[in-house]
């Protein structure tokens, strides 16, 4: 059977529908194309930059970390994960707070529309920028697991864990990083469990 082009969908209505469909090296052509995903919108310009220079900003990593969860995950996973907006941890750090648990206010409203709570989730991805130069994503695995206690143990692939998945060679240390997701997770426990805490 013959397979029919790959297209991308440039502009859609209200209810979801695709109104005008082109292939990517048309989209990618067009000075008034912008791409949509969720709310996510790339503008001519970024793609562009990915072309050319392998540049990534916000933007672009948000709507292809969307893509990928969309195209690659399965239905039982995507329910199950939650990947945070590129600005998550800058603003958690922002405002010269000095740990996740402080930072916690900045971001408290962030995720009040996720069903059950960012600790609801069985894995919350985290894309971080590096002094404005590198991305590279923390995976918090389980982060509940680590919170309330466990009548049984648990199977390696359900311990709490915070991976972090870097392409640098010499990436800078992830203590930090890794610290303030931590106490950011132990603030947003405390507040929807306040007499466990």
């Amino acid at each position: 059977a013959e397979t029919a082009p790959a297209t991308i969908c440039v502009d859609s209505d209200d209810d979801g529908r695709c109104e005008d469909e082109m292939s990517p090296r048309a989209a990618l052509g067009s000075s008034s194309v912008a791409l949509r995903l969720d709310g996510i919108e790339l503008t001519p310009r970024e793609l562009d930059l990915l072309g050319e220079q392998g540049f990534l900003n916000d933007s672009l990593l948000d709507f292809f970390l969307r893509l990928v969860v969309e195209v690659l995950a399965p239905p039982t996973l995507r329910d199950e994960l939650h990947v945070t907006s590129t600005f998550f941890f800058q603003k958690l750090t922002s405002g010269g707070v000095k740990t996740g648990y402080e930072g916690w206010n900045n971001v408290q409203r962030w995720t009040r529309t996720i069903r059950g709570g960012l600790l609801a989730q069985r894995y919350v991805v985290v894309p971080i920028n590096e002094l404005n130069l590198h991305w590279w994503l923390a995976v918090v695995c389980n982060p509940r697991k680590a919170l309330e206690p466990s009548p049984e143990g648990g199977s390696a692939n359900t311990e709490p864990r915070i991976v972090c998945l870097d392409s640098a060679c010499e990436g800078l240390p992830k203590d930090r990083t890794v610290c303030f997701l931590r106490g950011y997770l132990w603030r947003e426990w405390v507040e929807r469990h306040p007499n466990t805490a």
